[in-house]
C-alpha cells in the first residue's frame, strides 16, 4: 500500500502545482502545507486507517471513489464505496443489509450525482440503518482503487512541473 500512496501522493502534489500555474487554485491557507511531505501523508492515513471514526473514514473514501465529476459522486460510485468498505461485522449480523441499503439508494438517490453533504444527509436519513456508522476502510479495496485512479489520472510528463 505505501508504494500505491506515494504515486497518490505526488500526483496530487503535481496536479497542485499545476493548477496554481494555470492560476485556477486559490490558496486557503496562505501557502502553508497541510501535508508537507509523502511521510505526513502516510502516517496521517494510516491513523485515519487506526483511530479515524466513521464519519472520517467516509469522507477520505468519498473523495477517493468519486471519479465521474469533481462535484460530487454518483450513485454507482456510492454503492461500489459501501460494498467495498462496509464493516464485516456488521454485514455478519445482517446478511441483507448491503441489499436494504442498495434499496434505499436506489430509490432515493435520484440524481445524476451527489455533493459529499448531500450523500451525508441522505445515508443519515435512514429510518432503521446506521450506514455511516458501519464503514471500515478495507485497505486492500483502497489500494487497488487507487493504483487504478493513479493511473486514469496520471499527468503527461509535458505537464509536469520541472
Amino acid at each position: 500500500m505505501s508504494k500505491t500512496l506515494r504515486v497518490h501522493f505526488e500526483r496530487l502534489i503535481e496536479q497542485r502545482e499545476l493548477s496554481r500555474h494555470l492560476d485556477q487554485y486559490k490558496d486557503k491557507i496562505d501557502g502553508k502545507k497541510i501535508i508537507s511531505s509523502y511521510d505526513d501523508y502516510l502516517e496521517a492515513v494510516n491513523a485515519l486507517i487506526r483511530m479515524g471514526n466513521s464519519n472520517q473514514k467516509f469522507q477520505y473514501l468519498f473523495y477517493q471513489y468519486a471519479q465521474t465529476y469533481n462535484d460530487g459522486i454518483t450513485r454507482n460510485e456510492l454503492l461500489i464505496l459501501l460494498q467495498d468498505n462496509l464493516n464485516p461485522s456488521v454485514l455478519d449480523k445482517d446478511l441483507r443489509f448491503f441489499e436494504k441499503v442498495y434499496t434505499y439508494l436506489k430509490r432515493h438517490f435520484t440524481a445524476l450525482r451527489a455533493s459529499f453533504e448531500d450523500v451525508i444527509t441522505l445515508l443519515t436519513q435512514h429510518p432503521n440503518l446506521d450506514i455511516l456508522g458501519s464503514i471500515a476502510i478495507n485497505q486492500e479495496k483502497l489500494q487497488s482503487l487507487l493504483e487504478v485512479n493513479n493511473t486514469k489520472n496520471a499527468i503527461p510528463d509535458v505537464l509536469k512541473s520541472s
